[in-house]
């Protein structure tokens, strides 16, 4: 109804008329307003689709790479996609520190990576070197920023490591054909517009189905591999 209806003879709204126009007012101005937020939320969840899918390509070509190369250790190099330029970052899992190992690090380790509550994160560790945390993702046992970002290039729980080593990454050289079946690797890949596909993987020795997913989180805006090499000493 409009509001001119509502007016009286004297063409000036009454009271109540006035009240019913606010409120049909308040109710288009908070449909337009839920409109707005759904479109808004439609339109990141395509973007979280179209990333996530370009991703999943990039991963299948990393894996490919990481199983094959005769390069040993950790390799950081760039793909070239239909989606853009991606950087990928490849790391063997057991020549990490384990949780028991990493929950004995230095004291002064755990402020560098904005731990606050360094016991707590012990504890954890600790307990994910027992088995009573089911979660394979080191990052997720501190909120700080930086541990989130950078243990998980120095602590997995697949690691067998006991020595904290200095990080260094290197390009993949030429392939050998190994396939390396049965490792559990970490492939990060990061595409040009900041979405993140990280993903602890075991390569199946299979090059038509290179790896296998063990766990995944896609993220956005993280992609912080080269501060994490200065902190921990690369060359």
């Amino acid at each position: 109804m409009a509001c001119s209806s509502l007016r009286a003879d004297d063409g000036f709204a009454t009271p109540a008329a006035a009240m019913i126009c606010l409120a049909l007012s308040l109710v288009a101005a908070a449909i337009t307003a839920v409109s707005v937020s759904t479109l808004a939320l439609a339109r990141k969840d395509y973007e979280r689709d179209q990333a996530a899918t370009a991703l999943a390509g990039g991963q299948t070509r990393a894996a490919l790479v990481a199983a094959s190369t005769r390069t040993v250790g950790r390799l950081r190099w760039l793909i070239a996609t239909d989606a853009g330029p991606m950087d990928v970052l490849a790391e063997p899992e057991a020549a990490k520190l384990g949780p028991g190992a990493a929950s004995g690090l230095d004291q002064a380790i755990f402020p560098k990576l904005g731990v606050s509550d360094t016991q707590g994160l012990r504890q954890r560790l600790e307990a994910m070197a027992d088995g009573k945390i089911q979660d394979l993702w080191v990052g997720e046992l501190d909120p700080s920023p930086a541990w989130r970002a950078c243990a998980p290039s120095v602590v997995s729980a697949f690691g067998l490591d006991s020595a904290l080593k200095p990080l260094s990454a290197q390009a993949p050289g030429p392939a050998t054909g190994g396939w390396r079946g049965g490792q559990v690797w970490r492939i990060r890949v990061v595409e040009s517009h900041g979405w993140v596909d990280d993903r602890l993987v075991r390569l199946t020795g299979n090059p038509a189905h290179p790896a296998a997913v063990i766990e995944r989180l896609l993220t956005k805006g993280e992609g912080t591999e080269q501060r994490c090499d200065a902190l921990f000493g690369a060359s």
